[in-house]
């Protein structure tokens, strides 16, 4: 492995958010002409909020997800789901605290819903909440993924939260520990290289470039695409 001075831009994502704009008022126009057809009900408020989310109208989406709440079976199918989409829509208009507040509400609700506790890590990472970032993504660990009938993303009880502990603890700046973290998601996901890419930014940040490569073929096997630990 050797650090090259090359910097690749990519631009694909810009057309994509595009496309999902358009998409979503497609979406938005159907939802919209459903409503003025018929009562509108808890998941056609959720809908609507999605797509509304989705294209940047936080207000607006807020409000519909507060009337999907209105008459909410808590049992129901995308009912998990409403709850992310709320919170991101609190963080997205800056509103952190209550979207915390809101998902530790939520845990009473669904205490085995391990994206709950990783979002509430993320929120505390952001506000440089460290102790409680590292409590919230630990709590992941000990639930583990979530049962399948939940929205999960995967990785929540496993490597997306080890990730961020390793994360947690660089900017603690405890290296030791940081890289240990980071290794271990790689360990439990060798596929997602993003934890890699953490490592020999840590190592780079505080080594010579040989120190860095040392390191490395040390602790993996490099041989593989999967960079498996040796």
């Amino acid at each position: 492995i050797r650090v090259a001075p090359v910097r690749i831009r990519h631009y694909g994502y810009l057309k994509r958010t595009v496309q999902e704009k358009d998409k979503a008022r497609r979406n938005l126009g159907l939802l919209l002409k459903e409503k003025e057809e018929r009562p509108a009900d808890s998941f056609l408020y959720y809908n609507l909020g999605v797509e509304y989310l989705r294209l940047g109208e936080y207000r607006t989406a807020l409000d519909c997800f507060d009337r999907a709440e209105a008459g909410l079976d808590w049992r129901s199918a995308f009912a998990p789901s409403l709850v992310l989409k709320k919170a991101d829509c609190l963080r997205a208009m800056g509103r952190v605290e209550e979207a915390l507040a809101y998902l530790e509400r939520c845990y009473r609700t669904y205490p085995d819903f391990t994206d709950l506790y990783y979002q509430v890590g993320l929120l505390r990472l952001e506000q440089g909440n460290f102790s409680g970032a590292a409590e919230a993504f630990r709590r992941c660990l000990l639930l583990g993924e979530p049962p399948r009938h939940y929205p999960s993303q995967e990785g929540v009880g496993g490597s997306l939260a080890l990730t961020a502990l390793g994360q947690v603890y660089e900017d603690r700046l405890q290296e030791e520990e940081a890289l240990s973290f980071y290794c271990q998601a790689l360990a439990a996901n060798p596929r997602d290289l993003r934890p890699l890419a953490a490592i020999i930014r840590l190592l780079l940040a505080g080594h010579s470039e040989e120190e860095a490569v040392a390191y490395l073929d040390a602790h993996f096997d490099l041989t593989t695409p999967l960079a498996n630990l040796e």
